[in-house]
Order: C-alpha cells, then sequence, then structure tokens
C-alpha cells in the first residue's frame, strides 16, 4: 500500500486555517473597536460643541449687559443734546434781543445827529423795519434839512415825507410834518 505522508497537509491546512482565523479576529475586533472609535469621536464633538455652547451664552450675557450700558449712555447723551439745543435756542433768544435792543438805541442817536435847532419829534414808531416819525419844525426848509441828512444815513432808505402843513400854535406858524422810511438792517 501506499502511504501518504498527510502531516505535512494537515501543518499546511493549520496554517491555513491560523490565517483565517487571524482574519475573523481582526475582524471582530474592528467591530469593537470601530463603535468604541465613532462613540469617543461623538462624545467628543459633544464636548466642544457643550463648550461652544457655553462660551455662547457667557458671551450673550456680556453683550446684553454692555447693551443695557450703552442704552443708558444713549439716554444720557440724547439727555445732553436736548439740554444742549435748549441752551442754544436761549442764547440765540438772548442774542437777537440784545441785537433788538442795540437798533433802537441807534435809530435814536442817528435822528438826534440828523435833527436841525429848530425841529422837534412828537411821535417815532418802528414796525417791522419801517418808521413812521411826525414831528414840528420853525421853518419848512429845516424840514427839508432834516430829510436830506436822513437820506445820507447809513441807517435808513427810501426817505419820503408823507405830509407837511402849517398850524398855527399858541399864535406861532408851525409846520407839522410826517415822514416815513425803512432800515437798511
Amino acid at each position: 500500500m501506499i502511504q501518504i505522508n498527510l502531516s505535512s497537509s494537515q501543518r499546511a491546512r493549520r496554517v491555513k486555517l491560523q490565517k483565517e482565523d487571524t482574519g475573523e479576529g481582526r475582524q471582530i475586533i474592528l467591530l469593537l473597536v470601530l463603535p468604541v472609535v465613532a462613540l469617543a469621536v461623538v462624545g467628543l464633538m459633544w464636548v466642544l460643541q457643550d463648550r461652544r455652547r457655553v462660551t455662547l451664552q457667557q458671551e450673550e450675557v456680556r453683550l446684553a449687559t454692555e447693551l443695557v450700558t450703552l442704552r443708558a449712555k444713549v439716554k444720557q447723551v440724547e439727555h445732553f443734546e436736548r439740554d444742549k439745543k435748549e441752551v442754544e435756542d436761549k442764547i440765540k433768544i438772548l442774542l437777537q434781543l440784545k441785537t433788538n435792543q442795540a437798533i433802537p438805541v441807534h435809530i435814536l442817536d442817528e435822528l438826534n445827529r440828523s435833527l436841525p435847532d429848530r425841529v422837534w419829534f412828537t411821535s417815532i414808531v418802528e414796525q417791522g423795519g419801517a418808521i413812521t416819525l411826525q414831528g414840528k419844525g420853525i421853518t419848512n426848509n429845516e424840514i427839508v434839512d432834516l430829510i436830506n441828512t436822513l437820506k445820507k444815513s447809513y441807517l435808513f432808505t427810501d426817505v419820503e415825507i408823507i405830509e407837511s402843513r402849517q398850524v398855527i400854535e399858541e399864535r406861532i406858524p408851525v409846520y407839522t410834518f410826517q415822514l416815513k422810511w425803512n432800515l437798511k438792517v
């Protein structure tokens, strides 16, 4: 009979089985390690997202506090601006009053300089830059001199005589007159 030595084939079979067993073992290890690694990655992502959420919540609280502070400052600035506008308006009114107060002084000073010796004023009315003057004079020539002097004035424009007539007052002949002109200001 022929004998066949199967020992080497058995060895080959064992080696083959070991190789196959090693592949299955690796697969099992891989199947066990992959979920653990996946869980570790998911856990790490969860921890990072949680830290980010906490950081964003802290930032939100800080920004809300800063917003409250800034709103208070905005109200304070608005209050200051309102007060500043009120003060500027009051200063503007005071300057206008001061200017308006000076105008009659200048008008009266200019009239005083223009006034001939034997002419006097009975009424002066200023309304919106238009001046109406009533007065009396001894002669008509002196009234004409007054008109010519007023026409040369730096304050007055469009000087014109409205009326001039002779009347008797206490047995003295006197000329009453009315003048009208505008202010250059």
